[in-house]
């Protein structure tokens, strides 16, 4: 376990990165191996990362709206009885209003999310720390598990570098999936030069690529 004062040394000083807070100060501190150094630390904007569920909220308002109307219509514009609700068409209609109201507020969800989520990169691996209402979701990638990064960055820098799991060897306390990545983050272009960093610590250099092969 390494202590507090060491991962706020381990973080650089050149990178423009967050104010980091003592709990996910503690929650690296737990994660970080013996010999392992963190390259970057950063986190989702809560803004545009909310902002990802838009076209979800527009369609559950158009579905609210349409189920508002269909139980209004049904009821005669009343007030509604017990028995008028346990109708079987009107209970699905209800449901559909449920499920269209959870729509409507799922960028409050993801803004709330990206407030306990955050990100690391380290000289061993990337780590995903994907917050949610009681528990944190850290996922654990190595460099050679890591393939097909593509960049979505936007004119102000901020974007979304998201990669492939090309391997079995993902450490994660939830359920697993072969897509991730860093959403809403800043600079992402110098965040993913530092995953491919990761992944080819010793790029070849430009007079070896001219070089021809070498042959028996």
């Amino acid at each position: 376990m390494t202590s507090l004062t060491t991962i706020g040394a381990m973080i650089p000083k050149h990178l423009d990165i967050w104010e980091f807070s003592e709990d996910r100060h503690a929650m690296l501190s737990t994660e970080l191996r013996p010999g392992e150094r963190l390259s970057w630390v950063g986190c989702p904007h809560p803004f545009r990362y909310a902002a990802k569920a838009l076209p979800v909220a527009l369609t559950g308002i158009l579905l609210a709206g349409f189920a508002g109307f269909v139980l209004a219509g049904l009821f005669g514009f009343q007030w509604p009885t017990v028995a008028q609700l346990a109708h079987p068409f009107a209970a699905a209609v209800l449901l559909l209003l449920i499920a269209a109201l959870g729509m409507m507020f799922w960028p409050l969800w993801l803004g709330f999310k990206a407030g306990r989520t955050f990100y690391a990169i380290t000289t061993q691996r990337v780590l995903i720390f994907d917050g949610g209402l009681f528990s944190t979701v850290v996922r654990s990638f190595a460099p050679e598990c890591l393939s097909q990064l593509r960049r979505r960055q936007y004119r102000d820098g901020f974007g979304d570098l998201l990669f492939e799991a090309s391997c079995d060897q993902i450490e994660t306390t939830g359920p697993a999936d072969s897509t991730a990545g860093f959403y809403a983050v800043a600079d992402i272009q110098t965040v993913e030069n530092l995953v491919r960093k990761l992944i080819n610590p010793d790029p070849p250099k430009q007079m070896d690529l001219l070089r021809p092969p070498y042959r028996l």
